[in-house]
């Protein structure tokens, strides 16, 4: 990574974690499609932060 290279880090609220390799292989191909987002780390969770700063 560096500063010519688009790149993610976030967090990806799912249902449950049976279909995360198939989520994150979609997500990957849309961000490099969509967003020429060459780099991305996603952290999958099953719960949603209800807190006003999320």
């Amino acid at each position: 990574m560096d500063e010519h290279n688009n790149s993610l880090d976030t967090h990806v609220v799912i249902d449950d974690f049976c279909d995360t390799e198939t989520i994150k292989a979609a997500l990957k191909i849309e961000l490099r499609q969509g967003f020429n987002i060459a780099h991305s780390t996603l952290e999958f969770d099953i719960e949603r932060c209800e807190k006003p700063y999320c």
